[in-house]
């Protein structure tokens, strides 16, 4: 993983906060990631909670940074095309070696450009960093670094009152998925007063959707 570009990033359980630091391994000890001098890396928000009952930890974070950075550190973000992601957790708030908690796939950062800019993004789940989050706006195309600065931080404000206005998680309390067969599990909930959307607004609110991740 020498000369990699890399993002650490955590939520400080004391200030509930998100914090991101820009870097790049120079070589294979664990010592070898250094902290780049040009932090390139913007933090959207994020969350950590913790289900008691199941002992697990899920942690969400939301960054974006510009497609070329001009940074010689950083690996240009290109529109379209697949780049090899590593990926790795650990339980410490630092950079020290992750043990088995590791994984690698081929993601395409920034899709290619469509007849419309992007509009800011979904919360993503399970604890997966969205690194393309905004930094994959097409919008920044042209713009300069002050420019684009502005639209990040609007983007920002709109994807803080999108989540404070249509955030709304029903979780499954104490049930653990069997491990030897296909498991079906249903539950009711009810939807709080006042959520819903505008009539004749289907085209932007179709349905309520569900989804699950195992490990």
């Amino acid at each position: 993983m020498v000369g990699s570009d890399v993002l650490v990033a955590w939520v400080a359980d004391s200030e509930a906060r998100v914090f991101t630091t820009d870097r790049f391994i120079f070589n294979k000890s664990s010592t070898g990631v250094a902290l780049d001098a040009q932090q390139d890396w913007h933090v959207l928000g994020g969350s950590q909670a913790t289900n008691q009952s199941m002992g697990d930890t899920w942690t969400t974070v939301h960054v974006w940074r510009l497609l070329d950075t001009g940074d010689c550190n950083d690996r240009p973000i290109v529109t379209g095309k697949l780049h090899n992601v590593i990926w790795a957790t650990g339980p410490t708030d630092d950079v020290s070696y992750h043990g088995s908690t590791r994984g690698a796939a081929s993601l395409v950062l920034a899709p290619a450009p469509g007849p419309s800019i992007l509009a800011p993004p979904p919360p993503s789940s399970g604890g997966f960093v969205s690194a393309a989050t905004a930094a994959a706006s097409t919008s920044l195309r042209g713009m300069g670094r002050l420019a684009a600065q502005q639209h990040m931080e609007n983007l920002q404000q709109q994807h803080q009152q999108q989540q404070q206005q249509s955030m709304l998680n029903f979780t499954f309390t104490g049930y653990r998925v069997p491990t030897n067969h296909t498991t079906y599990m249903c539950k009711l909930s009810l939807m709080p007063a006042g959520c819903g959307h505008p009539p004749n607004n289907q085209d932007t609110c179709s349905r309520v959707g569900g989804g699950a991740q195992l490990y």
